[in-house]
């Protein structure tokens, strides 16, 4: 006779049913034949490798199986606690009324990184923070500074914000950007000045792909892509809740959610990163001096006007009525030869 025996899954519950194709005696003996040839034995020769969780998964495993109205139900055991979904919605979870994105970007002087997370908000107005995904880049080999460096993090979580938007399947209400940067905020809300070129590609993709009211300051403390952009070891990334759930702020209520620290409204004349503007004067000539601007028309280079002008102003101080006759005449012939 075969054993035709399948799970079926019950994600609010941890018990699972185990559906037979018929339920009667003989059957019920051979469930337990198969269960003590399966377990039994491997479970006697493997017991000094057996970790603690295993063992309490193989008790929970004998003690929960029962025949109950013709199914036998053995009880699902989980390790520490009950896992998330795997669409990242937890359970004992109300009807979803918002769902959110948060990126996350930080800078270091060896990489740069960013790391995202989703935020649901149920009809309870309970909340539940998963880790979504994280990328990380070198610096460039060229030595840049602190605020590019951090600009081209901020660039990074961008990319991954459309990078999500098209891939998750899960509707996205909101979407909010996080960093420590207050340079790289200005940079993003500035209107009036231009940058170079450097500065100026990184914000045109920002703004492709945000808008400024989405980005908002986080303290490096409690910011989580510190931890993709200085690095963390392996059991301080096991240990770190803030990295697997996000920052413990992003459980709480929005109203708590910190604000920026003071900064300017506007960028510096000095910072590195502003164009130089580069001013044109003109010069409007009044048309009552008509002797003035005889002389401007007359002269087609500047430095034959500027001769003749500080000949005229020599010719002044020496005084023209005692010049005599025959100087006069050839002050006459020379100023002819400049016109």
């Amino acid at each position: 006779m075969d054993f035709e025996w399948s799970f079926r899954q019950t994600w609010r519950s941890d018990v699972r049913d185990v559906n037979f194709v018929c339920a009667d005696e003989v059957l019920s003996q051979q469930f337990h034949h198969f269960m003590k040839f399966e377990f039994s034995e491997s479970v006697s020769e493997a017991v000094s490798t057996t970790s603690r969780q295993d063992k309490q998964a193989l008790n929970t495993y004998e003690d929960s199986a029962r025949l109950v109205d013709g199914h036998y139900q053995i009880a699902i055991p989980w390790k520490c606690h009950s896992p998330d979904l795997p669409n990242n919605e937890p359970k004992e979870f109300a009807t979803i009324a918002d769902v959110q994105i948060h990126h996350f970007s930080d800078a270091s002087e060896v990489d740069y990184g960013a790391v995202s997370y989703l935020r649901f908000i149920d009809t309870d107005s309970r909340v539940h923070c998963s880790f979504v995904m994280s990328k990380t880049r070198l610096d460039p080999l060229k030595s840049l500074s602190v605020p590019r460096l951090e600009l081209t993090a901020a660039t990074l979580a961008v990319k991954l914000k459309k990078m999500l938007r098209k891939e998750l399947e899960v509707p996205i209400n909101r979407s909010v950007f996080w960093t420590d940067s207050t340079s790289v905020l200005r940079y993003i809300e500035n209107k009036d000045k231009r940058f170079h070129t450097f500065v100026s590609n990184r914000l045109t993709m920002i703004h492709d792909g945000s808008t400024p009211d989405q980005w908002r300051y986080v303290d490096s403390t409690r910011n989580p892509s510190n931890a993709a952009s200085r690095g963390l070891s392996a059991k301080a990334l096991l240990e770190s809740d803030s990295w697997r759930s996000g920052p413990e702020f992003l459980w709480q209520d929005e109203s708590s959610w910190q604000t920026p620290p003071t900064r300017q409204e506007n960028i510096s004349d000095d910072d590195p990163e502003i164009k130089r503007e580069v001013r044109v004067h003109t010069v409007e000539l009044d048309k009552s001096m008509e002797t003035v601007e005889k002389l401007l028309c007359s002269f087609s280079s500047w430095d034959k006007l500027r001769k003749s002008v500080v000949y005229i102003l020599r010719f002044k101080e020496q005084g023209a009525l005692q010049v005599r006759p025959n100087q006069e005449s050839v002050f006459a012939n020379k100023w002819k030869s400049y016109c």
